[in-house]
């Protein structure tokens, strides 16, 4: 519960009125899940789009674009939270509402809000969803333990991201022990 309150979501539980409608009709659902978000939403007739983790830039557009009609046609589109395809749906969706789906347990919270401090849970990675704007500098400013140098941990993401440039949509595993 205090890793559900650290990030900001809640316990929603079979039966209760955010309980997504479609979830409550599997025999086996879930009694109890994690909701960060806008409730409303899991309301709306629902679409999954996924696909490959190493997709092409063509594939990454044409999952947005279809992505992008979905929602503008009414639907939510639901994916994962792995990159590229799920990245690229849920790109094209942030205008109508998307919903990212984590199984298992909570890890960490998804940013998608520029300034929001990313908090994880039991020790467990964080992933960061890189904004239009961000820079490693104002990640690990929101990251920085007090006394902690900023440089160490702008060096850290950038080997952990894959370098200093940062594209927006791209994921970043923070690591436990910054």
């Amino acid at each position: 519960m205090e890793a559900l309150e650290r990030i900001g979501a809640r316990l929603v539980s079979r039966g209760g009125p955010d309980y997504p409608p479609l979830l409550a009709h599997i025999e086996d659902a879930p009694p109890l899940i994690g909701l960060l978000g806008h409730a409303h939403l899991l309301a709306k007739k629902a679409v999954a789009v996924v696909g490959a983790r190493n997709a092409s830039i063509n594939g990454c557009r044409f999952a947005r674009k279809i992505a992008a009609d979905l929602g503008h046609g009414g639907l939510l589109v639901v994916s994962g939270m792995a990159r590229d395809i799920d990245a690229a749906a849920h790109e094209g969706t942030i205008a109508t509402g998307t919903l990212a789906m984590l199984g298992g347990e909570l890890l960490g919270q998804v940013s998608g809000t520029p300034g929001a401090t990313p908090a994880g849970a039991a020790g467990e990675p964080v992933v960061y969803v890189v904004q239009p704007g961000d820079t490693l500098w104002e990640i690990a400013r929101r990251l920085s333990p007090p006394g902690r140098d900023l440089r160490y941990i702008v060096d850290r993401l950038a080997a952990d991201s894959g370098g200093p440039l940062l594209q927006p949509g791209q994921r970043i595993i923070l690591p436990v022990d910054l």
